[in-house]
């Protein structure tokens, strides 16, 4: 029946009958379970269109796929008591990937969004101290690496994503992070990188790397993990 499927099986066997009527019960599942979510740009946090959504059923070895559109968004349906992979994919950004687990469930959304990183030629992390923006000595020699490759190749750009820790307001830690994010287009300035080479976004509290949220109780160490600016070098498209 549409919109239905058969989960279990049965056996029946007319072994020694040669008269006779039965009848047989057959429990069907109506399609209640799908795995869903938003891809976005984690360098934009805009939702991404024509990402090639892939859903490998690994109990059953059966694939099936979706291309988002521009509401960046996939939708499966699952059966219940199966295990998938779901893979994201497009052209220009690093594929991303999950195991999802239905066993003991029967209903529901299940929701998982995606981050996709943009491909880059390099990658270099700096951390801040608590309520500060100033870049700490310990990290100009990587940025004036960054400054030496931005120098010598014209087509590089370097994308700045700026973060705090979930400590203060949703408020305070944007303005915060927004801070940290200048800070660091400001050093590639006086160092002669064009701003128009320099695209920064500071995101707050949000994309939290450790357990570290709102409410949880964390030593400094691990708050100072999300206390980052990211630093991606890439070649523009043309």
């Amino acid at each position: 029946k549409e919109g239905y499927t058969w989960l279990d099986t049965i056996q029946f066997s007319t072994y020694t009958r040669s008269l006779g009527r039965d009848s047989v019960l057959i429990p069907l599942w109506k399609h209640s379970m799908f795995a869903k979510g938003w891809v976005y740009s984690n360098e934009t946090q805009d939702k991404l269109s024509n990402v090639v959504v892939t859903l490998q059923n690994l109990t059953d070895g059966k694939i099936d796929s979706v291309i988002t559109n521009p509401s960046g968004v996939y939708n499966f349906l699952v059966m219940p008591n199966k295990r998938y992979r779901i893979n994201a994919q497009k052209e220009g950004f690093i594929p991303n990937e999950f195991e999802l687990n239905t066993r003991g469930l029967t209903d529901g959304e299940l929701l998982n969004d995606f981050l996709l990183e943009e491909v880059f030629n390099e990658k270099e992390i700096i951390q801040f101290d608590f309520d500060k923006w100033e870049i700490k000595k310990e990290y100009h020699q990587q940025l004036e690496g960054i400054v030496a490759a931005m120098r010598k190749n014209k087509k590089l750009h370097i994308h700045i994503g700026a973060y705090a820790d979930s400590r203060g307001t949703h408020e305070y830690n944007q303005n915060l992070s927004d801070h940290r994010a200048n800070q660091v287009v400001a050093y590639f300035e006086t160092h002669g990188i064009e701003k128009t080479r320099v695209t920064a976004i500071g995101f707050g509290e949000e994309l939290i790397l450790n357990h570290c949220s709102n409410g949880v109780i964390c030593t400094d160490v691990e708050h100072s993990k999300n206390r980052r600016a990211e630093l991606k070098v890439q070649v523009t498209r043309d």
